[in-house]
């Protein structure tokens, strides 16, 4: 049986988890622990460390744009991903939703 955490202690299970560390927005890295690093972090949360890191900046980005008046490039950029057009793709493939709907709470 997995232990999945409340979605509150996702924000620090990502430092916890081998001392993982976050080396661009919403890119999670630690070379030292590489090989124990799928498991633990499976074990933990119930999900691979990629999709951690996919929703870590989803997140990221969505209380930007609750926060801030920029636009979504620039809300795009400060979170790490390729352009608006990934980070549009990722809210739709996270979500179902896209991000203004998201963002307004439509």
């Amino acid at each position: 049986m997995r232990r999945r955490l409340p979605s509150a202690a996702l924000d620090g299970v990502v430092t916890d988890i081998c001392g993982y560390r976050e080396t661009a927005p919403g890119y999670f890295h630690n070379i030292e622990y590489a090989s124990l690093t799928v498991p633990l972090v499976t074990d933990a949360t119930g999900i691979g460390p990629k999709t951690l890191s996919r929703i870590v900046r989803f997140n990221r980005a969505l209380g930007l744009s609750r926060q801030q008046a920029s636009g979504w490039a620039d809300i795009a950029a400060d979170c790490g991903y390729a352009d608006q057009a990934h980070l549009a793709r990722e809210f739709r493939d996270l979500a179902g939703e896209t991000p203004t709907t998201l963002s307004l709470g439509v």
